[in-house]
């Protein structure tokens, strides 16, 4: 409780004097005077520094005014009491599971590596730049940028459409026609700077829109950038949206709860990341290991869902 006391208007003449002169001879009076903030015990009882202790358990704020000031030291003020809000218990305390991770964080630390091996399956596409060596009776350097159509033109060959071509396709596809071209030369092909792709995040997301991320980033990457899913979305059905129709389907339980990341592909430029609302949603309280609201998504059974929390603490009844 807030318990603010202040001198009674009620006194007068000599009895304010006197009043005013106790509180100058009593330090604890004077630390009473104002406004202070007071935790009553397991009991309801209020302890007063220099009062004796004050049982205020059932009473409203109205009547713990009156009976503070009922105590003989405490008479000569008048009394207001506020009861601050008590933490919440039960079902109304517990938080939405997951929606914390993608919030709050720096979105430049989840940007991709981009000095990591480029994946075997990396799809080539204009924009990028192909690293070229020859060497044997030809030895050059060549770092190529992948042109509008789809091409790299490599000095003596000439164009070499490359575009929508996974790097290993890529690869022979390049290797094969200076094989056949330049005898005597052997190859040596990696990816240079790689280009940035556009891609949206839709539906109930905190920050949604348009963004700008590394070709080899992931759709984690790209939530990160949007700041997660808003308390309305579902974590358990983010729809990746490839050329109007769904390319992949991410329950972000697996991600959380199990570390399994095998769903979250490499995004393609033009890629729509989309955020259904939330679907049904369970509250699992008590003993549990991790007390909270989980939206459910093929769940049918109780011990499904303490499964979801974690399971149950060795002080649980089962």
């Amino acid at each position: 409780i807030v318990l603010t006391l202040k001198l009674s208007g009620d006194l007068q003449g000599t009895a304010l004097e006197a009043a005013r002169g106790q509180l100058t001879g009593d330090q604890w009076l004077q630390d009473l005077e104002g406004s202070n903030t007071f935790e009553l015990d397991n009991d309801g009882v209020l302890h007063l520094p220099g009062v004796a202790s004050i049982p205020l358990a059932g009473l409203t704020v109205k009547e713990a005014a009156r009976r503070i000031v009922a105590e003989d030291v405490l008479e000569m003020f008048v009394a207001t009491v506020t009861y601050l809000p008590l933490e919440r218990s039960g079902r109304g305390a517990l938080e939405p599971f997951g929606y914390l991770v993608f919030k709050g964080r720096a979105a430049a630390s989840f940007q991709p590596a981009t000095d990591m091996p480029v994946p075997q399956d990396y799809v080539v596409g204009p924009g990028d730049v192909v690293s070229i060596q020859l060497f044997g009776n030809v030895n050059a350097q060549y770092e190529l940028s992948v042109n509008r159509d789809g091409a790299i033109n490599l000095p003596e060959i000439g164009p070499i459409s490359v575009a929508g071509l996974e790097f290993s396709e890529m690869k022979e596809v390049v290797e094969s026609r200076i094989a056949e071209q330049m005898i005597g030369v052997r190859t040596s092909i990696t990816m240079g700077a790689l280009l940035s792709i556009r891609v949206f995040v839709l539906g109930d997301v905190n920050r949604p829109g348009s963004y700008s991320v590394s070709s080899l980033s992931t759709v984690t990457n790209a939530m990160f950038l949007a700041g997660g899913v808003a308390p309305g979305g579902t974590l358990r059905n983010l729809q990746i949206k490839r050329n109007g129709r769904i390319a992949q389907r991410i329950d972000g339980y697996d991600l959380m709860l199990r570390g399994d990341t095998s769903d979250d592909i490499r995004l393609q430029p033009g890629d729509v990341i989309f955020v259904p609302p939330v679907g049904p949603q369970v509250g699992v309280a008590g003993e549990v290991k991790r007390p909270a609201i989980y939206e459910i998504h093929g769940e049918k059974s109780v011990s499904e869902l303490i499964e979801l929390a974690g399971g149950v603490m060795s002080s649980a009844f089962s």
